[in-house]
């Protein structure tokens, strides 16, 4: 059912990728505030897909995939709107992070993965299945998704940040956090505040099981 859409979504990692197999990247596709004002908008659209390193693409881009072919969403409008959400709340945390980006511009698929993260662990929290485990694990994923996008706000540091060096460019913390408020925020659009209940009853089945 997805599979066309993950063939339009890998197309986009690799055309605005490919510089980096002669060492350079895409630099007219990353978003930069001033050239968006300057009317180049497609900044806007194309700026999650490109990256600034090969290692940097092949954690983001395996990430997301993984995370957008887990979604439960049988709707195409909606998980294409899961994406642009967790895209724009991400670019909005990285542009309240940085005051302005155009000294560096931002690019990467990070902040959506996050997202879709939170997306999918709402879904299993949701989930109508009587596996009592599938709500746990829901919980458990949100809850320590939530608490590395804290460490992460407070501190400006990525977690694992010493696994990456300079690989990555340089990473913008709080936008993981955005990409997971903005993921939240669709999901409750989409499904208002149900899922609240199967949240608390797992909690409260996980303390009752202690």
């Amino acid at each position: 059912m997805k599979r066309w859409e993950i063939y339009i979504y890998a197309l986009l990692v690799v055309a605005l990728n490919l510089p980096l197999a002669v060492g350079s990247v895409s630099e007219s596709m990353i978003f930069s505030q001033q050239h968006v004002f300057d009317g180049q908008l497609w900044r806007i659209f194309t700026h999650p897909f490109v990256h600034v390193s090969w290692y940097h693409l092949l954690l983001d881009a395996t990430a997301f995939f993984l995370l957008y072919m887990q979604l439960a969403e049988q709707s195409l409008t909606k998980r294409t709107l899961y994406v642009a959400g967790c895209g724009i709340s991400s670019l909005l945390a990285a542009l309240v992070a940085l005051g302005g980006i155009d000294s560096i511009g931002y690019c990467g698929l990070s902040g959506i993965g996050h997202g879709l993260m939170a997306v999918c662990a709402l879904e299993m929290i949701r989930s109508a299945s009587s596996n009592k485990s599938v709500k746990l694990t829901g919980v458990i994923c949100l809850g320590l998704l939530v608490g590395k996008c804290l460490v992460e706000a407070f501190t400006g540091k990525m977690v694992f940040s010493f696994l990456h060096t300079d690989l990555i460019g340089s990473p913008v913390a709080l936008a993981h956090g955005g990409g997971v408020l903005g993921g939240c925020v669709m999901y409750m659009v989409f499904n208002g505040l149900s899922f609240i209940p199967s949240y608390c009853s797992a909690i409260k089945r996980r303390i009752c099981w202690s």
